[in-house]
């Protein structure tokens, strides 16, 4: 026999599971697009953000020059000479392996932007001696002189001053064996001393060429060169 209390009660618990099922839809759906919101947030940190290297003081003229790189790149010290030159200290900036945290929003989300990391580098060293690499012009300019040959021109060639001081950036194109580098430079000569500091950057294709840019500017755009003693 039917029970007439199960017939009149059943209605109401189908409604309810119903009910039921529509509060779990909506709330996997915010949990969804909270979760959505929190990584285009740590996408957009971890694109931009920067780190800062402070450089050693200069025992003859007390200089210290401090500037900060993107966070897709990772900095080691390395022992660059170049002739007659004295380095006081000299640093590489490679490519950093973007962090899993953005591998997993790329392979989750599928229009996610692409990571802007590339295979680009670029280098950084403080002279305390003017190699003959290097001249000072007659405004205090710091010049690199390298001749255009048959495998490198020189593409642009700007004054400026950084912290009110003399520098020089230039852009040379370099045919290597497998592709055509682009070559930026910034050079820094602090007048009242015997110091440049020097930037280098290389890289290739237009998208490579195009983040390099921006970030020697950005680095030159933070530079301070400060008396610290």
């Amino acid at each position: 026999m039917v029970n007439a209390n199960n017939l009149a009660t059943a209605p109401v618990l189908s409604s309810t599971r119903r009910g039921n099922g529509r509060k779990v839809g909506v709330a996997t759906v915010v949990v969804l697009l909270l979760l959505f919101a929190l990584c285009a947030v740590f996408y957009e940190a971890a694109q931009h953000s920067r780190f800062w290297v402070v450089g050693k003081i200069d025992p003859a003229s007390g200089y210290r020059i401090q500037y900060s790189v993107s966070s897709h790149y990772h900095k080691s010290e390395t022992s660059a000479r170049l002739e007659q030159a004295v380095f006081q200290e000299s640093f590489i900036f490679g490519p950093e392996p973007s962090p899993r945290p953005l591998n997993w929003i790329h392979s989750h989300l599928p229009h996610a932007p692409s990571d802007k990391r590339n295979g680009s580098s670029m280098m950084q060293y403080t002279l305390t001696s003017i190699p003959k690499t290097y001249q000072i012009d007659s405004h205090g300019y710091p010049e690199v002189i390298a001749p255009t040959t048959r495998t490198s021109k020189a593409t642009g060639h700007q004054h400026t001053l950084v912290c009110g001081f003399p520098s020089t950036y230039t852009v040379f194109e370099v045919q290597g064996q497998d592709a055509l580098v682009r070559v930026d430079g910034l050079f820094i000569h602090p007048t009242d001393s015997s110091i440049i500091y020097a930037f280098y950057g290389d890289s290739s294709g237009d998208n490579e060429n195009a983040e390099m840019k921006r970030e020697m500017a950005a680095i030159r755009d933070s530079i301070r060169i400060v008396k610290a003693r």
